[in-house]
């Protein structure tokens, strides 16, 4: 393994940013045995662990193409990844790993990010708007367990000109059921 993949699977955040940016082409070095880039290890760090914002800006400023590079461990683009391990979002970490291919891609769950986003629900309204705006089919694609993305914001929530905005997407998710069995009713 090279330096870089031990900095970001370790969480030696400090260092991590400080060789990306001395040596941006150390983002780009797939490790040698799972095929994952640094930016797929820092990001599988959950909270409180998690990499914070400012490192994983500095990843993807050394290698921008790394948001729309599946990882080879999990298949999960880093959007699902950053979704997925942490607590807090950043907006500005959330767009700058959000583009029309990772906005598609799904979790290991079988989630794609909107839904992922949802389930938070502390998630802002801005982020789950921008989430759309990259992929708006995601509003009619469900779970593993048949749960559509109005239906997770009705359960969770969150507030009704959100909920709106869902269902001017997806109207027909009226008509679906939800995983319980049930229709949702506005």
């Amino acid at each position: 393994m090279f330096l870089i993949h031990d900095l970001a699977s370790h969480g030696d955040w400090a260092e991590l940013k400080s060789a990306v940016s001395t040596f941006p082409q150390t983002a780009k070095v797939p490790h040698p045995d799972t095929k994952d880039l640094p930016l797929h290890l820092a990001l599988n760090h959950s909270s409180p662990a998690a990499c914070p914002p400012a490192v994983i800006s500095a990843v993807i400023e050394a290698y921008p193409e790394a948001v729309n590079a599946p990882s080879g461990v999990t298949n999960e683009y880093p959007l699902s990844t950053y979704l997925r391990t942490h607590e807090d979002i950043d907006l500005a970490v959330l767009k700058s790993l959000a583009t029309d291919v990772s906005a598609k891609g799904v979790s290991t769950l079988g989630e794609t990010p909107l839904l992922q986003a949802i389930s938070k629900k502390t998630i802002h309204t801005d982020d789950l708007t921008y989430i759309v705006s990259l992929y708006p089919g995601a509003c009619s694609v469900p779970d593993e367990m048949d749960q559509l993305p109005l239906h997770e914001a009705v359960e969770v929530g969150l507030p009704a000109e959100f909920i709106k905005f869902i269902h001017d997407q997806y109207p027909e998710a009226l008509t679906m059921e939800n995983r319980d069995g049930d229709l949702i009713s506005l």
